[in-house]
């Protein structure tokens, strides 16, 4: 919601016109049709389907409703996701050329530093911040930093990252846990005695996304047990499902 869409619009046009010998089309049409996307306001003539109740609690700054004039991005949109980076990538090469950082990671807008030295990483803090406003017109997030020893370990995307080992979060395992919950509920109260092959291959489906998404996260880190605790029962109780010996994957074997 913060992006300045001209300063994004010039960083891709400086890079263009710098590479414009590599392209496989002319740079006048890929300028035009970048310029389309990324001030076009979804704001205007948008069809609102949800209940205003639905807004309830969400912040000013998480809506394009409330956004400054050319500021912002539609978060729906595969080319956001792409434009970020891009936007980014200027602190970026300023975190690695001109701090000097060499342990250095960032998606989208959660970054990672790490160093030896604990004044340069304090020293950094400011930099990077008045980097951000000066040229990006972006803030970090004043309460949202955190510097403490590798030893302990840093919560990164979901997870938790420790020397040597990644734990699943809390809030990853939170919703891990609820979602199997709900879904075997569901089952559950579901008529027995009616429920038709439509249905029961539709309640797999839709299980089996659902699980197959979290296990997709949850297998990157040492959750094993975790996976083996939650799905175990889910598969022994639920029809047509399987899963493999390690709890990575949620199968339909028969409906």
């Amino acid at each position: 919601m913060s992006i300045d869409r001209r300063k994004l619009f010039e960083i891709i046009k400086k890079r263009l016109i710098l590479h414009q010998n590599k392209l496989e089309c002319g740079i006048d049409l890929i300028l035009f049709l970048l310029e389309k996307v990324i001030f076009c306001d979804p704001t205007k003539g948008c069809i609102v389907k949800s209940k205003r109740e639905a807004w309830t609690g969400l912040p000013r700054s998480k809506s394009l409703f409330f956004s400054k004039p050319d500021k912002g991005l539609p978060i729906g949109n595969l080319t956001s996701q792409l434009f970020a980076n891009i936007y980014l990538n200027e602190v970026d090469q300023f975190i690695k050329r001109e701090l000097g950082m060499v342990y250095y990671g960032r998606y989208v807008d959660d970054m990672v530093l790490v160093d030896k030295d604990r004044d340069k990483l304090l020293a950094a803090i400011p930099e990077i911040s008045d980097y951000l406003k000066s040229n990006l017109s972006v803030t970090l997030h004043p309460r949202k930093i955190y510097l403490q020893h590798f030893s302990k370990g840093i919560s990164f995307l979901g997870v938790y990252i420790k020397p040597y080992r990644m734990l699943a979060g809390k809030r990853l395992r939170r919703n891990f846990h609820n979602m199997v919950h709900d879904e075997l509920v569901a089952w559950g109260e579901m008529d027995h005695t009616r429920r038709n092959y439509r249905q029961i291959k539709e309640f797999d489906r839709v299980f089996r996304q659902h699980g197959n998404a979290y296990l997709g996260i949850l297998r990157q880190a040492d959750s094993f047990l975790m996976r083996e605790k939650a799905i175990k029962p889910a598969v022994d109780g639920i029809r047509g499902v399987e899963a493999d010996k390690n709890y990575d994957v949620i199968t339909l074997s028969r409906v």
